[in-house]
């Protein structure tokens, strides 16, 4: 014989309750998140964290957990930095030489490409950052924290944010 099994009903939060936690998500977030997330979903709907996190924010904003607040704050802040940080002086196709960019990240090559190359990302003082690809053997002794200069083409630019291609290596310096 099949015991039959109950379950315990969630327990529902009145209007008020939903209301005043709809309030404290709302204040825990950067005053400037909704206004930033709004632009982006105007401009393209591919990303579905931003169009989420707007669709919640504005229809059940008592649903936001802590880590998705947090995880929002961090995107508006990171958003801010790079709209703050002035256009760079070079444009499209000029070959440049960079000196005292800091190694952020190093993402190792996808063998499913059909050319394979790591890529870089790398930080000026002022906080732009160069973003790159490259199959080279000198660049492969980089590290994450070395300080590196470089020559290389410009063949975008995007906001807080240059993409670099044909980069060859001039000096490694130490780890921060």
């Amino acid at each position: 014989m099949l015991k039959r099994i109950r379950y315990k009903k969630k327990n529902k939060l009145s209007k008020e309750e939903l209301r005043a936690k709809s309030d404290l998500n709302k204040s825990k977030l950067h005053p400037m998140c909704m206004p930033l997330l709004a632009g982006e979903v105007s401009a393209s709907k591919e990303n579905s964290f931003i169009s989420n996190s707007a669709d919640i924010i504005m229809n059940k904003p008592h649903v936001l957990t802590e880590k998705w607040i947090a995880s929002l704050n961090k995107w508006t802040e990171e958003r801010l930095k790079s709209m703050i940080i002035p256009d760079p002086e070079y444009s499209i196709g000029d070959r440049i030489s960079f000196f005292g960019l800091t190694v952020l990240s190093i993402k190792p090559p996808n063998p499913g490409h059909a050319y394979p190359a790591t890529a870089f990302v790398c930080v000026n003082e002022i906080g732009r950052k160069h973003y790159f690809k490259s199959s080279s053997v000198k660049l492969s002794k980089i590290e994450v924290g070395h300080i590196i200069d470089f020559v290389g083409t410009v063949k975008g630019i995007g906001e807080g944010i240059s993409f670099l291609n044909r980069v060859s290596l001039k000096e490694i310096k130490l780890k921060i």
